[in-house]
């Protein structure tokens, strides 16, 4: 099942349901792959995604709920984020080699050979064990289980949005140096939070929506491969040293650098179209476009229990709502 919010639900039945496949997604991950990198990952991604959906509807959830169910879900993935270093390690180092084609120098080799070795030997980069992060996640569910979603309503997703949205264009804003790694890690990790909570809301419009979630999507991947060409640089300045030569790091290191001056040029053009609405429009907006697919929806249900002699609709066009559609007569409530 998708990770979207359904008009034919509640507000707190789509945040139930949403939090609950996140978990259970992290829990096969944990028992079916026994955390390896491909594991790991997506046990992180789900962690993300269910950061996200609670970013969403913060307003309506209390600080203590969310503040307790949202730290759980950071540390959890910060404790399995070591675990895909060496992974990620690899994927950066190819990338460069390949970009810069020096993909079988003896530096890259051996480079390689000592990332291998840290994630094999060691144990700094070992795969770690299943069980802890499996009662974590119990718990975990436990806690959502408690969460009181009720009367949690649009109001609380538009302005969750719009906050998120706001984070984002303030550090976009803010990036003033094109060397400035911190600024734009973060500034990343605010459009990946866009991204994901714009896929959750495809459904208030989905022409609309799938515009800026590929947008969001592209800006994402260009920061992300900046980012992990960051670690790979402290990494080729830090352990590295035991591999490799100081002229060889150098040279490895600019590379590396150079490239990532390319991929801070690409993302600027779709990130100033990504943050170039106020926050308070596009929160207006996701709550009219909310208000609208509500309203098409009650007249589909309605065109389904009329005669039909102009062929507008019928009984086998379309499925009636399973609730009625909540907040959808007052787009300003």
């Amino acid at each position: 099942m998708r990770l979207q919010f359904d008009p034919g639900e509640t507000i707190g039945e789509n945040v139930a349901r949403m939090l609950r496949g996140q978990l259970a997604k992290a829990e096969r991950a944990t028992t079916k792959r026994g955390l390896d990198a491909a594991g790991v990952h997506s046990v992180r991604k789900a962690f993300k995604r269910a950061r996200g959906v609670l970013r969403l509807v913060r307003t309506g959830l209390g600080k203590a709920d969310y503040r307790g169910l949202n730290m759980q879900l950071r540390d959890l993935g910060r404790d399995l984020s070591e675990a895909r270093d060496s992974h990620v390690l690899m994927q950066s180092l190819t990338s460069l080699a390949h970009h810069a084609d020096i993909g079988r120098s003896v530096a890259v080799l051996d480079l390689k050979a000592l990332i291998a070795e840290r994630a094999d030997g060691d144990g700094s980069l070992a795969k770690p064990n299943p069980k802890p992060a499996a009662r974590a996640i119990d718990h975990l569910k436990a806690h959502v289980d408690a969460l009181p979603l009720e009367d949690i309503s649009f109001a609380d997703v538009a302005a969750g949005y719009a906050r998120t949205y706001a984070i984002g264009r303030s550090q976009y804003a803010e990036i003033t140096s094109v060397s400035d790694d911190d600024a734009h890690h973060d500034l990343r990790k605010a459009v990946q939070y866009h991204w994901r909570q714009s896929a959750m809301l495809e459904p208030a419009w989905p022409d609309a929506m799938r515009l800026r979630l590929e947008t969001a999507r592209l800006v994402s991947r260009l920061l992300g491969a900046d980012h992990d060409l960051s670690v790979l640089a402290e990494f080729i300045d830090g352990p590295g040293k035991a591999a490799c030569r100081k002229s060889d790091r150098r040279r490895l290191i600019a590379a590396a650098r150079q490239r990532q001056t390319e991929l801070r040029q690409l993302f600027k053009s779709p990130a100033r179209r990504l943050y170039a609405l106020p926050p308070v429009a596009l929160g207006d907006a996701i709550r009219a476009y909310w208000t609208a697919a509500g309203e098409e929806r009650l007249v589909m249900h309605l065109l389904m229990h009329t005669d039909d002699p102009e062929g507008l609709g019928g009984p086998t066009d379309v499925a009636p709502p399973r609730n009625p559609p909540q907040g959808h007569s007052d787009p300003s409530a």
